[in-house]
Parts: structure tokens; sequence; C-alpha cells
């Protein structure tokens, strides 16, 4: 069988003080019960504490995995790389073989965040997710799946967004959140992000609780496989 390759990446550039992050995912279909996955990583200067989680769709079995320096988990679907300190040299790669006979013929996804700490504050970015195709002749894309088979959409808050790093206890402080906040950059601007519920009348919910403690900036976001997606879309896969 003829190798199919694909890339999925992410490249971030921040500036004062310029940090570029670069994830770059490879699949090559090896077979068609077998797929081998790589994903290169540019750190730039960031050292200390790091994960790469990946989620891949329900039936699929991670059958191997390698990491550079690190340890991983394998859970069902995830897969999570971790390290106490990431790799010395700039860039690494790791990798994992997926078995993929349990998978109905269809479209599916594997999508991935990689995170790391900095001033107590854990910052993610999202590597786009690679599409691959189930079928006589599997392939791979480079696209979100055309049909959501194994797809799970979640719902979270965004407290705030802020050019400014906020300190690691701001929210606890100003409006009593206990729970973890999550950082997402994009284009420059920290999206403070709390909260992962299974519907949005459960993450409204939350949200009255956080408003009656002043945070009435806070609304509604929506996720599909960890991938930030409209509220329309939300809908549109929640069959509403």
């Amino acid at each position: 069988m003829k190798d199919i390759f694909v890339s999925a990446g992410l490249f971030l550039v921040f500036t004062g003080g310029i940090v570029a992050i670069n994830c770059q995912r490879t699949i090559k279909v090896i077979s068609a019960k077998e797929m081998s996955v790589e994903i290169t990583i540019r750190k730039d200067n960031i050292s200390g504490f790091a994960r790469l989680a990946e989620v891949l769709p329900d039936g699929a079995e991670i059958t191997y995995a390698k990491s550079e320096g690190g340890t991983y988990d394998i859970q069902n679907k995830k897969l999570k790389f971790i390290w106490l300190s990431l790799p010395q040299q700039e860039v690494f790669t790791v990798s994992y073989t997926v078995k993929t006979e349990s998978l109905k013929e269809g479209n599916y996804a594997i999508s991935g965040k990689f995170s790391y700490v900095e001033d107590n504050v854990t910052k993610e970015y999202e590597i786009p997710p690679t599409g691959f195709n189930i079928g006589a002749n599997p392939t791979v894309n480079n696209g979100v799946p055309v049909s959501n088979s194994g797809s799970k959409v979640t719902y979270a808050l965004q407290l705030l967004t802020s050019k400014d790093k906020l300190p690691a206890d701001y929210f606890a402080k100003q409006y009593q959140v206990k729970e973890p906040v999550k950082v997402e950059v994009v284009n420059g601007l920290n999206k403070y992000v709390v909260g992962e519920f299974k519907s949005s009348a459960e993450a409204l919910a939350y949200r009255e609780e956080l408003v009656k403690k002043g945070c009435k900036d806070a609304f509604v976001v929506a996720y599909l496989n960890n991938r930030r997606i409209t509220p329309e879309e939300a809908k549109k896969l929640e069959g509403k």
C-alpha cells in the first residue's frame, strides 16, 4: 500500500519576548488496520513541566507510544505525554501507533493540545485536528472529519480576555472561583476559561452563579474534541 502522509501544525508568535511554538502532527497509513502518528515539537525557550494530550475516536486502540525524555499514559482513547522537564533540544518528536480495525467505515479525526506551566499559569495550544477515512483504502486529510463519529461536544465558560498575564489566583480572589482556570492564548490575547460541562444548560447554570459573584462578563463557549467551535455548530451537533 502506498504511504499517505498529512501534517497538521500550529505556530504561535508573541511580541514582546518572542515565544514561538510549533507542533506538527504527521499520520502515515501502515495498512487497512493500522496507522502511525508522529508529532514534532519546536518548543523555543520553554522549559519545565509540559504535557501533550492526544484524543482519538472511540474504538481506536493505541498499541505503542514513544516519548522523548518523558513518560506517557494511555487511557482508553486518550494518550498523554508528560515531561517534568522538557528536553534541552529545541526540536524533538514523540510517536505512537494506532490500531483502527474496530472502527466502522467513515470519517474520523485526531485532535490534541500542548500545554505547559509558566509563572504558575497553565497555557494551552491546540494542534489542529487531522482527519482520516476508514474504508477499503484508508486515506488521510488535513481537516475536520466529515461525520462526527466518536465526537464529543463540551462546554465551558470564558471569564475574561486580557493582553496581560493575570496572577494565578486572580479569579479565586476576585470571584471565588475554586475550579482550575485554563489560559488559551490566541493572537497574543489570554483567554481565561473554566469548567467542562456536558450541556449548555449546565454551563449557563454555572454562569448564573458566577454573575452573582460579580463575574458579569463570563459567557459560554463550546468545544468539539477539545477544539473550540461556534454555539451554532454545537447546537447542530447536538441535534438541537
